[in-house]
């Protein structure tokens, strides 16, 4: 169910985090209503919060967002990933970092690729980069890190978003390494990208968001 509309005509966005190295899961934040008069300090804040929207309606700027319905898809005969917490479905896919304004089709939007695949910004892609973060030392969990990476990309998703200020439901996803793959390999890195949908035969984006 798609959350209400909010009071003006800006973007909505939706939280998803999305593990990439061995297992790739998704899990479900919240829908932000950020329009392009959305305060006028561009710097993301600590928490990620947007302010309210010009119109008059008091509507609050964060709602609650169910679970999506997330595409099963097998795991290969020879992985020994096991899915993530949170009730998440998981895939497997290589490790990789988009850099921002890079386009993509991703497994779990498009079935029909394994791994993150780069498309042209002018044509139907899943998603766009906006930002590449880094994960701090410590975290000793998958919940943690998933938690770390929503936080880092958030801000970042409410800050381009105010530009798009088109009404539509946008999804923010963090791509992120694994906890084997943070604890054994070193690997920090986090990729920040925005979606018109969540699962597969959603919405595409068609061109490149606007700055």
């Amino acid at each position: 169910m798609n959350p209400p509309p909010s009071g003006g005509g800006g973007a909505k966005v939706a939280g998803i985090v999305v593990c990439a190295v061995l297992v790739l899961g998704l899990i479900v934040g919240g829908v932000i209503f950020a329009t392009k008069d959305s305060g006028g300090d561009d710097k993301p804040s600590a928490k990620g919060s947007s302010s309210p929207s010009t119109s008059s309606s008091e509507a609050p700027t964060y709602r609650p967002s169910p679970l999506p319905t997330l595409p099963h898809i097998p795991l290969p005969p020879t992985s020994s990933a096991e899915p993530s917490p949170s009730g998440s479905s998981s895939i497997v896919v290589p490790m990789v970092v988009v850099k921002p304004g890079e386009c993509f089709d991703h497994p779990a939007m498009t079935p029909s690729v394994t791994r993150v695949e780069k498309k042209s910004c002018d044509g139907s892609h899943d998603g766009e980069a906006i930002t590449n973060r880094t994960l701090s030392n410590g975290l000793l969990t998958e919940s943690e890190i998933q938690e770390k990476a929503r936080g880092l990309c958030k801000p970042d998703a409410e800050r381009r978003l105010r530009a798009v200020n088109d009404g539509r439901l946008y999804y923010y996803f963090a791509l992120y390494p694994n906890e084997r793959t943070y604890l054994l390999t070193g690997e920090r890195r986090v990729t920040c990208w925005i979606a018109r949908s969540d699962k597969p035969g959603g919405a595409k984006l068609t061109a490149p968001l606007p700055e």
